[in-house]
């Protein structure tokens, strides 16, 4: 993905200085060169089965440790930034670039493996500990108050 994802961004970043410059960026050599190397880079890649539906895609994406919602890509599809094959399938080239259009974030789980640092679980540790000695403290001056 990280060829393409280069290519989509070349592509898009050429569309948008030339749309902003007043000129039609299909008709200017570096927007063509972006687009023929980003079609030669999908046609080199592994083709990977398409997406059964939007639901599949969402899940694909969640699963990847990217944050999206369901309505939101159904809203995206609808609206054309997720392109959507008339068989209702979602090519695995479509949703990377799709990623890159919506600007999605990924998860604080996907950035660390979903794992516990061991800095973290040390701190976590001694946390309980004190919480521990904190409920033996107010459990003796409980029996003790009782007591008296």
């Amino acid at each position: 993905m990280d060829e393409i994802a280069t290519y989509q961004k070349a592509v898009e970043a050429t569309r948008a200085a030339y749309e902003a410059s007043g000129y039609a960026a299909e008709k200017q050599p570096p927007y063509q060169a972006a687009v023929e190397a980003l079609e030669a880079a999908r046609a080199k890649a592994p083709a990977d089965p398409p997406l059964k539906n939007l639901t599949a895609a969402c899940q694909d994406l969640q699963a990847a440790g990217w944050k999206i919602k369901k309505t939101k890509i159904y809203q995206d599809a609808k609206s054309g930034m997720l392109r959507v094959q008339p068989d209702r399938t979602v090519l695995r080239a479509d949703l990377d670039s799709y990623v890159l259009r919506a600007g999605l974030e990924k998860t604080a789980a996907a950035d660390t493996g979903g794992k516990i640092e061991a800095g973290q679980a040390e701190k976590l540790e001694l946390e309980n500990q004190k919480l521990r000695r904190q409920v033996e403290k107010l459990e003796w001056e409980l029996a003790r108050d009782k007591a008296t």
